[in-house]
């Protein structure tokens, strides 16, 4: 099962994928996966943190229904 929150899709990146994971050349597929990174950096869907549960070990997490996130409350617990 794979999940695409934010419903980003490429067919170009797809089939540029499925070739660099059948690449046996390492140096290439290095260059293939180093692509395809910075075509998700570009032009990929945007990650949207939400936090629900948190650690004990950490306060000042509310959970984000609505932005912005304010990490700068976020305290590392004593």
């Amino acid at each position: 099962m794979s999940w695409n929150e934010t419903a980003w899709n490429s067919g170009v990146f797809d089939a540029s994928l499925d070739a660099a994971r059948q690449e046996l050349d390492f140096v290439r597929r290095k260059e293939l996966y180093g692509e395809l990174q910075k075509t998700l950096w570009e032009d990929g869907g945007s990650f949207i943190p939400v936090h629900l549960n948190t650690s004990s070990k950490l306060s000042g997490v509310e959970p984000v229904e609505d932005f912005p996130i304010h990490y700068e409350n976020f305290k590392k617990a004593d």
